[in-house]
């Protein structure tokens, strides 16, 4: 084929138009790419379980639960704090207890709740080092290990009825089947 002026306009034209559909397409893919991670941001922002800092302005109060713990309508269930098996953290005693940055993690959780007041409480903890360590470390003082605690099965059929405080409020331990 000759070498004639259309020719050179029309080959031409189509490096131009490969080099904007490639342009088109890295555009595009930015665009898409750009959406989905603000689409992520929302769902995590918006969709995910907002836990209240109740040590914050009056958000305690707000909350209403304050009145409900004089009461004793609340059930509070620690499992332990960090564990010495799980940790490279220094060990506050045995190996099977927790760490000592969990002693401090537990005492200050300790100083707030002593902080809620102590007078409708009944704390009672399973037989592990970890637990008892933990529930000592919140409570200021030994706490009556059980057993039954250590059974996965929500403690169906178990006696917490008789850790309740007798007249303090409404509290109920609840089980659910999974």
């Amino acid at each position: 084929m000759a070498d004639t002026t259309i020719n050179k306009n029309v080959l031409a034209d189509s490096g131009i138009q490969q080099r904007h559909k490639v342009h088109q397409h890295i555009v595009s893919i930015t665009v898409t790419v750009v959406l989905l991670a603000i689409c992520a941001w929302f769902y995590t922002a918006f969709s995910s379980v907002h836990v209240v800092d109740l040590g914050v302005g009056s958000n305690l109060k707000v909350s209403g639960l304050r009145e409900h713990w004089r009461q004793g309508d609340v059930v509070v269930m620690v499992r332990h704090a960090e564990r010495c098996d799980r940790s490279t953290n220094p060990c506050m005693g045995d190996a099977d207890g927790i760490t000592s940055n969990g002693r401090d993690a537990a005492l200050a959780v300790g100083a707030g709740l002593q902080k809620m007041g102590m007078d409708h409480v009944r704390m009672i903890a399973s037989t592990k080092t970890r637990t008892q360590q933990t529930a000592q470390l919140l409570a200021g003082h030994s706490v009556a290990a059980q057993d039954w605690i250590n059974d996965c099965d929500g403690g169906r059929g178990r006696p917490q009825g008789q850790w309740r405080e007798p007249g303090a409020g409404n509290a109920q331990w609840l089980y659910r089947p999974v």
